[in-house]
């Protein structure tokens, strides 16, 4: 009897282990779209330590970035600014600013997804689109909503 008991304890142990892990992970694989912040504070005193942009794209309303960087084992942290200014071309354009700061003395490559929030941009999306340029590459994508 205490072995069937001891029995059905492990495996409701183990039942409620895989659970939680099942929805920790399916949190995890939709973060929400983070706000951008607008820039208000001059370029210089925004924190930017190496990382490399490997694509970027627009899905459901959000700006993906998809970034490598060295770390692993310590604070990491991105933020992504936009400019105050539009460029007058057809499109418009206007540039981000992605900044990085890394607390991390470890050197892993790792990889990470980041997603910002389109909702400041929607307006221009709605009349043509725009183009958005991070800053400091050759990376931009046109954010357009479809008519």
């Amino acid at each position: 009897m205490r072995f069937l008991i001891s029995l059905l304890s492990i495996t409701l142990i183990i039942v409620a282990c895989k659970t939680s892990n099942k929805t920790s992970k399916s949190d995890q694989s939709k973060p929400a779209c983070r706000e951008m912040i607008l820039l208000e504070v001059p370029l210089d005193s925004l924190q930017f330590d190496h990382f490399t942009i490997d694509s970027l794209l627009i899905k459901d309303q959000c700006l993906e970035i998809k970034v490598s960087y060295g770390g692993g084992c310590g604070e990491a942290d991105f933020d992504l600014y936009l400019s105050n200014r539009i460029m007058e071309s057809m499109p418009p354009k206007t540039l981000l600013y992605l900044t990085f700061n890394d607390q991390d003395p470890c050197r892993s490559i790792v990889k990470k997804k980041l997603k910002f929030s389109l909702k400041p941009l929607k307006k221009f999306a709605d009349r043509g689109g725009i183009y958005l340029k991070i800053a400091g590459t050759e990376k931009s994508v046109l954010y357009q909503i479809p008519k």
